[in-house]
């Protein structure tokens, strides 16, 4: 059995999962670290260790002006790592609370509990607005765009069936994406959203999103159930395919979704439609 590491920010560290260590890095980015990387460094060279030694660090920062007060420089690494991991399992929680509701909501909308899938779906409409998750939103209005076609559109205004047609605000992605890019890396794809006969959105994380551009030959994007890439490793760039049904849609463009100023502007509307309403 391993030794017990004698310090506190080394065993930290080492209990860590690799996605634990990518939201840290990501929290420190989106939170202004220092310009030096100070953290971020130190970060990396006490996980490359097996065990700790403070005299290697030390030596392989010397000239450093952190090494001058090291103590509490580990101290505040200590706690932006605790932030950090606190700030990840909130979202990964919020995110997993999504996923059952959404799953409890399609279990009761199969058994025909269309009242209860309903009330379920407005728990998760309330959750996914309060933290900004755009793919669960997309969900969710799916499933009530379904509810809506099942009740023939029975008491559905103009303005609600429009909502649920033309995806609302939030579909309008084309707005925010940026310059195309040849690739981007993704762990993991977190939800996909189509935009038009040719186009779908790819979310690869809760603020991380891109607009992929395929051949015209795609016929069936706006009426998947479900779609992949064909990429075997992380790394999605424009020589892939996109995967519907049965066609493969070969990539004609990539560009990054510029997800901060989506949300900042949806914010801004609908505190503007609250104001309006008071």
């Amino acid at each position: 059995m391993p030794a017990r590491s004698q310090d506190h920010v080394h065993r930290l560290i080492r209990s860590m999962s690799p996605a634990e260590k990518r939201g840290f890095k990501l929290h420190l980015s989106r939170n202004g670290q220092a310009p030096d990387r100070t953290q971020e460094l130190l970060f990396d060279a006490i996980a490359r260790m097996d065990r700790y030694d403070e005299t290697a660090l030390l030596a392989r920062f010397e000239g450093a002006s952190f090494t001058r007060h090291f103590a509490i420089t580990k101290r505040r690494l200590y706690l932006s790592i605790l932030n950090g991991l606190e700030a990840f399992h909130a979202e990964s929680s919020v995110d997993a609370r999504l996923n059952r509701l959404v799953h409890q909501a399609e279990i009761l909308h199969q058994r025909a509990l269309y009242d209860d899938a309903a009330k379920i779906l407005r728990s998760a409409k309330r959750v996914a607005e309060r933290h900004q998750r755009i793919p669960a939103l997309m969900s969710i209005r799916e499933w009530e765009r379904r509810d809506a076609e099942r009740r023939n559109y029975d008491g559905i205004d103009a303005r609600a069936l429009q909502r649920m047609t033309d995806g609302g605000f939030e579909t309008r992605y084309v707005d925010y994406a940026g310059a195309p890019i040849e690739r981007f890396t993704a762990f993991d794809l977190d939800g996909w959203t189509p935009v038009s006969r040719n186009q779908l959105v790819v979310w690869s994380g809760p603020n991380e999103a891109y607009l992929i551009k395929v051949w015209d030959t795609c016929r069936d994007l706006m009426f998947a159930n479900g779609v992949g890439i064909t990429s075997t490793t992380r790394t999605i760039s424009r020589f892939e395919k996109v995967r519907v049904g049965r066609d493969t849609c070969p990539i004609d463009e990539i560009r990054p979704i510029d997800v901060k100023q989506l949300k900042a502007d949806r914010a801004a509307a609908a505190d503007a439609r609250r104001g309006a309403t008071r």
